[in-house]
């Protein structure tokens, strides 16, 4: 995923925060879905032509995929993020290596990029 996909999907994830987390609403014979707090409030329901009563037409399972994925969007925002800094850095760490050699690598610029990448690895922040 490039930069500016991430950064696209970041926009929309911000631009659409207030509604979140989504809960699906199952009471009442009809299911729309909203917030935790507010029922409706994303999806409401319209009348079946066939029996006159409200519903959404969806699937238990569309229903669930709907809800953890609008649910876990900025976190999967935030590990493509991660995966792409992690990528510079071993790319900075290769190209370096291709430019002078490994055993002429300079051993602080060595340290610096490992410790990157490994406080990355570890779901820590830059050292």
């Amino acid at each position: 995923m490039t930069s500016e996909e991430l950064a696209e999907l970041e926009r929309v994830d911000r631009e659409a925060a207030v509604l979140r987390p989504w809960k699906w609403w199952t009471s009442n014979s009809w299911r729309r879905l909203g917030t935790p707090d507010r029922d409706g409030y994303v999806a409401c329901p319209n009348v079946n032509r066939n029996d006159g009563h409200p519903d959404i037409a969806i699937d238990e399972g569309d229903m669930r995929l709907i809800e953890v994925a609008v649910n876990r969007f900025g976190d999967l925002i935030r590990a493509a993020r991660e995966r792409n800094e992690l990528a510079a850095d071993v790319r900075e760490l290769a190209a370096a290596w291709a430019r002078v050699g490994v055993d002429t690598y300079p051993q602080q610029d060595f340290d610096r990029v490992m410790r990157r990448v490994l406080a990355r690895l570890e779901g820590g922040k830059k050292r």
